[in-house]
């Protein structure tokens, strides 16, 4: 969501942060651009605290390419040591951005320039934390809860056997109307959750899929089907320069391909699933849910061309055209 946040007010920014991120962080260094001229929330990124000296010029180099006019860095750990170390190495790589440090512990939060700590249930109170429970976005204990799983075996096995002994049914020119129905009924047979995680194996089926869930035209897919590279080029620049959020039309899609993906976990044939559900996470502004998705593809397949593409995307902290309007 985009968000103006009174900056003085430091419960509203940890009440976004866990909001934004899709959970509550832990041993963590989470940086929060805000741009100018109203303070409005830019990039919201996070590494581990062991790594985030090593990361520190990397944050730097997106803080830096977003035209951030000030930052706040919050650091949480009950290690006031390595927390300060952390924020050291950070701050110093952004020279000369002004930014400002705070600390979250078991104890409390607090401004790292300022005595004494705050009561955590401040942040129930806030408006960000009211919007959060009015919009239903569910924020989880930790990052890996935010990965897609199915722990029924019968499905899993089932998806798995379709998606490499199945039928083809690429030769019979159903797959992009098989991922029609599928997204529309919300299907969760894993017969033919493993069927669609086979048909976009082939890159065509691919980006047939992409440019339809993107542009909602049967004209474009069908022509990416048919082996129009221009229709998925096209369909890449739409998603780097719209200036609209999806919105909720992309959730069946989102939906549908996380069922796909996840009954075929890390099998190559995954591969393609998990990269179009991380392109659906990162157009929808879930940066950490992209990079698990993309973690995810590659562990399936790292040849995967499509998932190093955006891998590199997602580390050059590039989001999509709606997260650059003014």
């Amino acid at each position: 969501m985009t968000t103006v946040l009174r900056v003085g007010s430091l419960a509203e920014v940890l009440a976004y942060v866990p909001a934004s991120l899709g959970f509550q962080p832990s041993e963590s260094l989470v940086l929060v651009s805000l741009l100018a001229p109203r303070g409005r929330v830019g990039v919201v990124m996070r590494v581990d605290l062991t790594a985030a000296a090593d990361a520190a010029a990397d944050l730097a180099r997106i803080l830096a390419r977003e035209n951030a006019a000030r930052a706040i860095l919050i650091t949480y750990s009950d290690d006031p040591t390595a927390a300060a170390a952390a924020a050291a190495a950070v701050r110093k790589a952004a020279e000369p951005l002004a930014i400002r440090s705070a600390v979250v512990t078991s104890n409390g939060y607090g401004w790292a320039d300022e005595p004494g700590l705050s009561p955590m249930s401040d942040l129930d109170g806030t408006g960000v934390a009211a919007m959060s429970v009015y919009s239903g976005i569910a924020v989880r204990t930790s990052r890996d809860d935010l990965t897609p799983r199915v722990t029924d075996a019968a499905a899993i096995a089932t998806a798995r056997a379709a998606a490499n002994d199945g039928p083809d049914v690429l030769e019979h020119g159903q797959a992009l109307a098989a991922w029609r129905q599928a997204v529309e009924e919300q299907t969760s047979d894993p017969r033919t959750l493993g069927l669609l995680a086979r048909s976009i194996t082939d890159v065509h089926v691919r980006d047939a899929v992409l440019v339809l869930m993107v542009t909602r035209s049967d004209e474009k897919a069908e022509a990416a089907l048919n082996g129009d590279d221009a229709a998925a080029a096209e369909t890449v620049m739409t998603l780097m320069e719209t200036p609209e959020q999806p919105g909720g039309r992309l959730d069946p899609w989102a939906e549908t391909l996380a069922r796909v993906a996840a009954h075929q976990g890390s099998e190559p044939v995954a591969a393609p699933a998990w990269t179009l559900w991380a392109i659906t996470q990162w157009w929808a502004g879930a940066g950490t849910s992209a990079n698990i998705g993309i973690e995810q593809a590659l562990a399936a397949d790292d040849s995967h061309r499509l998932a190093h593409l955006i891998e590199a995307t997602l580390a050059a902290g590039i989001g999509p055209g709606w997260t650059r309007r003014p």
